[in-house]
């Protein structure tokens, strides 16, 4: 054991960079050419959980044949945070869509009438030569010549910079938070329990569990048989998944509504088995009292007409009330841990000495989250923000990175959206479109790849690795590495497999899923929208956003001073997103679940049963990404099982 807790990382480290650069290519391909299920955009990656998981088997095969050449448990963590961080820089929030917004103004600038913008595009940003950003969008050339290698270069390096200072950022504020989050709220981390069941003594703990197996065998079993009616449609469904309700719209009362959506994911299921019956009761309760509840009763008032675009068509402004929802959270966030915050950085007058739990000193954090911030707000300036707009879109970005970070550490939350609003759309619509200059609102335009959606921003898979580091006794140091070393290696290799990808087949050539490149488009079609809006200051937007700061603010407060008040807060901010309508059923189902099982069986059936359901989160994603697999081999379109 000693000499396990030893070991050094360097060949979890070097296995795990070999892996990121192979994921990179394979993850790209097997979602956008075979047109296969998703590899990321879950809060529990579907992708590297099955690399995962084949790590844990061959290491449980290597154990039997050559005991001392096996991976230890540490090990197996290195590698699949090396893995996570670079999937999340090649997804949704990411460079996903940032690649192909690069390549495509001059290219649509025609057809959607750009002319006028060219002036304003942060040259040192973007590629400029015709033939380069033609083969960029119709494919059969190679990304490999020294023309197309030397005009990306430079973007790149630029965007690379961007992306991993946030990184860093993002990662120095967490140290701050953490020992808050981790000691003295005690958040819950359910997403972190599946890779260190997975992984115990090397994946030896898996051995003997009948009720993981029973649990990942049954959906699993569920999940390979679906996929095979994708290609014999003769064979019965058994629904899983987003559950269509189309006629539902032409019936009242959902007819008065934005539309209500049933889904039904396993692992959904499972990761409410493993949170408090309040957060997952409140989710679907706040789901359905703020969604269709409140839409409904608005029409009924006549504040609110269905399926209307403009003033009357957003009341009960659940998006606005989701991003002062976020703002509100992070007020509380500081609030609560003000006593810490300033025991830290008490700390880092005092100098350099780093708490044995940290991975850096609070000097360092305090300091290095300063000059991040001082890096982004320069790059923002030089792409053509005043100084005045880039300020609050970066403190948004922030408060969106650390307060999903805590979301998902709170609720697991399977699919991690922002609100609809990313921060540089909201700022503008703050500060009023007419007062905006052409050449910033462009810049903005530039962010939007980066900060829309979120779905797989690396900030809250860092604060699980850090939960996963704790647990597993992971020296640190070593876990720092793999984080640092892991975004680093993933991004140069997610850069190196979306142009390899793009100039075979092309953006624009149908021979790629158009997700991405459709972004690449519509970031521009929105510059133009908001260009000649030229509205004022949106004041329903901010009326909304007032609301969820001060009613987020309000269920703390009731929280804390009734013991009996049911419902958690962290229920309304998750209805401002569009997770709810995929979290609700799921979560319901969960929560009745588990209420049962600790009613009648007590908290001995509770814990008895918890390796059955990590069984059936682990089989909904491996599965899948095994039917993925299966159709990137053979070059063959499967079953889109989520969302």
């Amino acid at each position: 054991m000693n000499l396990e807790m030893n070991r050094s990382p360097l060949r979890a480290l070097l296995i795990g960079a070999a892996i990121t650069v192979g994921t990179a290519y394979w993850g790209f391909y097997v979602y956008n050419i075979a047109l296969a299920d998703i590899w990321s955009q879950t809060a529990l990656m579907r992708g590297p959980l099955l690399v995962l998981f084949c790590l844990v088997v061959a290491n449980m095969i290597l154990r039997a044949l050559r005991p001392r050449l096996h991976l230890d448990q540490r090990e197996l963590l290195i590698i699949y945070i090396m893995v996570v961080m670079g999937s999340a820089i090649n997804g949704v929030g990411m460079l996903g869509f940032l690649v192909p917004t690069i390549a495509s103004i001059q290219y649509y600038s025609e057809s959607l009438s750009l002319d006028r913008f060219l002036p304003y595009v942060p040259r040192h940003l973007v590629i400029h030569d015709p033939e380069v950003i033609e083969a960029f969008h119709t494919g059969g050339s190679t990304a490999y010549s020294l023309r197309v290698l030397s005009e990306w270069a430079a973007p790149a390096l630029w965007w690379s910079s961007f992306l991993f200072v946030l990184i860093f950022t993002v990662l120095c504020l967490q140290v701050l938070v953490r020992r808050q989050w981790f000691r003295h709220e005690r958040l819950a981390f359910p997403l972190a329990y599946v890779p260190l069941a997975l992984t115990e003594g090397g994946g030896e703990g898996l051995k003997g569990k009948r009720l993981f197996w029973a649990g990942f065998s049954l959906v699993a079993s569920v999940q390979l048989y679906n996929g095979l009616t994708f290609y014999y449609p003769m064979l019965p469904y058994i629904q899983v998944g987003h559950i269509r309700m189309e006629h539902l719209k032409r019936v009242w009362p959902w007819s008065q509504m934005g539309g209500i959506h049933f889904t039904f994911y396993p692992f959904m299921v499972g990761i409410a088995y493993l949170l408090s019956l309040d957060i997952s009761l409140s989710v679907a309760v706040f789901y359905l009292l703020w969604r269709p509840g409140a839409e409904l009763a608005c029409t009924m008032a006549g504040w609110r007409e269905p399926d209307t675009i403009g003033q009357l068509g957003r009341y009960p402004l659940m998006d606005e009330q989701g991003i002062g929802a976020f703002i509100g959270l992070a007020l509380v966030v500081l609030w609560m841990g003000r006593g810490r915050f300033i025991e830290a950085a008490r700390s880092a007058l005092r100098g350099w000495r780093r708490d044995e739990e940290e991975m850096f000193s609070y000097r360092s954090a305090i300091l290095g989250a300063a000059a991040g911030v001082a890096f982004l707000i320069w790059f923002m300036m030089k792409m053509g923000l005043a100084l005045k707009l880039a300020v609050p879109i970066l403190a948004l970005m922030l408060i969106y990175c650390i307060i999903l970070s805590r979301l998902v550490a709170e609720s697991g939350c399977g699919y991690p959206f922002i609100p609809e609003n990313g921060a540089g759309e909201t700022v503008i619509f703050a500060i009023g479109l007419r007062n905006i200059p052409i050449g910033q609102l462009t810049g903005v335009t530039y962010l939007f790849p980066v900060d829309q959606y979120y779905l797989d921003q690396p900030a809250p898979h860092q604060l699980n690795a850090m939960k996963m580091g704790e647990a597993s006794a992971m020296p640190p140091r070593h876990l720092l590495l793999a984080i640092l070393l892991g975004a680093v290696i993933g991004l140069a290799a997610d850069w190196w497999a979306q142009l390899d990808i793009y100039y075979r087949y092309g953006a624009d050539t149908g021979k790629i899923r158009d997700y991405y490149p459709r972004m690449g488009r519509l970031v521009f079609t929105y510059m133009k929208g908001w260009y000649e809006k030229r509205s004022g200051p949106d004041w329903m937007m901010l009326e909304g956003i007032g609301f969820g700061i001060g009613f987020l603010i309000l269920l703390v407060k009731l929280r804390a001073t009734f013991s009996w008040f049911p419902f958690h807060p962290l229920g309304y901010l998750i209805a401002g997103t569009p997770t709810a309508r995929f979290l609700w059923v799921p979560f319901l189902l969960g929560w009745l679940i588990k209420l049962l099982v600790t009613r009648y069986g007590g908290l001995t059936l509770y814990r008895r049963l918890i390796p059955f359901f990590l069984g059936v989160i682990v089989g909904d994603n491996v599965a899948p990404a095994a039917w993925g697999a299966y159709g990137a081999i053979t070059g063959q379109p499967t079953f889109q099982f989520f969302p």
